[in-house]
């Protein structure tokens, strides 16, 4: 299994440039409780220098890409950070270095793709990027009913957001609204069928992302 998950690390969250009406983000109390994500544990056993970006400080989805990038090349991660009512979001995220090209490896995991404004699951056709947690829910009832299933050997989730149209008019809210969708899907899920999930999430991929198996 270790192989498999710095094989995932090396690929890891395409985005959606969210069709919905974006609305200010409320005032927030100064009790704030931080949540992280994927979860704490995740956090602490993190080997990498981490930098906290807080997305308030930026208006558009390039100008963060930009700031990630730049440290990624430094060989440093990004962790996202944004407030949502009394609530600190904190959300440790990869991001590739542009200057490199890697290939992806997806044959013991589910990728979620976000891509503008739509979702791919499993190199499907393109759909609304809103049926995200009834395709998790999917895959997880499709596991969990198999004949031999084992809890201790599920998929690994990868989620992977990209607005790679029109990036300097994407506003920065875009992306704080495809956030609150995944984070808010897979703390759900993950409290509806009792299971730690491991997922990661990438943005901005750089990686090539071959073809699907064959089935023969």
């Amino acid at each position: 299994m270790k192989p498999l998950y710095f094989l995932m690390l090396i690929p890891l969250l395409g985005v959606f440039s969210c069709s919905h009406n974006i609305e200010d983000v409320p005032e927030v109390s100064q009790d704030l409780k931080t949540l992280y994500f994927p979860n704490e544990e995740r956090f602490n056993a993190s080997s990498n220098e981490n930098v906290l970006i807080d997305l308030n400080d930026f208006k558009t989805y390039a100008e963060l890409i930009a700031e990630m990038d730049k440290n990624a090349c430094d060989g440093r991660g990004n962790i996202l950070s944004f407030t949502e009512k009394n609530r600190l979001l904190k959300i440790l995220v990869f991001k590739n270095c542009s200057k490199q090209t890697l290939f992806g490896c997806y044959g013991r995991v589910d990728l979620f793709d976000f891509q503008n404004d739509s979702l791919r699951s499993n190199f499907e056709t393109n759909v609304s990027a809103d049926l995200f947690p009834s395709k998790v829910q999917e895959t997880l009832d499709n596991q969990i009913n198999a004949p031999y299933y084992n809890k201790d050997e599920l998929k690994k989730i990868l989620i992977s957001i990209d607005y790679s149209s029109n990036r300097r008019n994407t506003s920065i809210e875009n992306l704080k609204y495809t956030l609150r969708l995944i984070t808010a899907t897979m703390t759900e899920v993950q409290e509806t069928y009792q299971l730690d999930i491991p997922y990661y999430l990438e943005i901005d991929k750089t990686n090539i992302t071959p073809p699907p198996s064959p089935f023969f």
